[in-house]
């Protein structure tokens, strides 16, 4: 019994050697205007996006350059939809290795994006802890009251890097204050 338990250690460090893991973003503190109110519900459902790094940004960036320079030969020649997705799809390789990566990991996945550079996944919060070896916790604006769940760190197989360019909403703290002054004016909030 006790032979079986070794092997099985021994099994799962070495799995977890294999697929080193690397910091992909990280945060010292919220902003000021969140406080943390401690970790999460494990059980609590996030619906992430995950934005697979684009195969042709310099190609797209070049290209508006082009249509948007007086003189140039393709000067206010706009592009398609299609054309603009062809630039910012993710290369095959990147779409693969990260939905082996979530596949091996036991997370279901859809693309929701008509380029494929986005991925979505709900998972519960104890799911995106083990798979983004993250903290989640649950902040409180200050002023509003509104609570979101976030983490300040989170890390992906170092395999991804160059594959996967961010995952949100992980780090990212938008401020609800702003969002309101945008929105038309009523008597009545849902």
């Amino acid at each position: 019994m006790v032979k079986i338990s070794i092997i099985l250690v021994a099994s799962l460090v070495s799995l977890t050697c294999a697929s080193p893991l690397h910091i992909h973003e990280r945060r010292s503190e919220p902003p000021s205007e969140y406080a943390d109110l401690g970790p999460a519900p494990a059980k609590s459902t996030l619906a992430l996006r995950l934005a697979l790094v684009p195969n042709d940004m310099d190609g797209l960036h070049q290209k508006l350059y082009e249509i948007s320079t007086p003189g140039s030969a393709t000067y206010r020649q706009w592009l398609s939809k299609e054309e603009v997705e062809a630039f910012v799809a993710p290369s095959s390789e990147s779409t693969s290795s990260v939905k082996s990566w979530l596949s091996a990991s036991g997370i279901s996945y859809e693309t929701v994006s008509p380029a494929g550079d986005w991925i979505g996944i709900n998972v519960t919060v104890g799911q995106a802890n083990s798979l983004l070896s993250a903290r989640f916790s649950t902040f409180k604006h200050r002023q509003t009251g509104h609570e979101i769940v976030r983490t300040l760190s989170y890390s992906i197989p170092a395999s991804l890097k160059g594959h996967l360019d961010f995952v949100h909403p992980t780090i990212a703290f938008v401020n609800s204050m702003t969002i309101c002054y945008i929105l038309p004016s009523t008597d009545t909030f849902t």
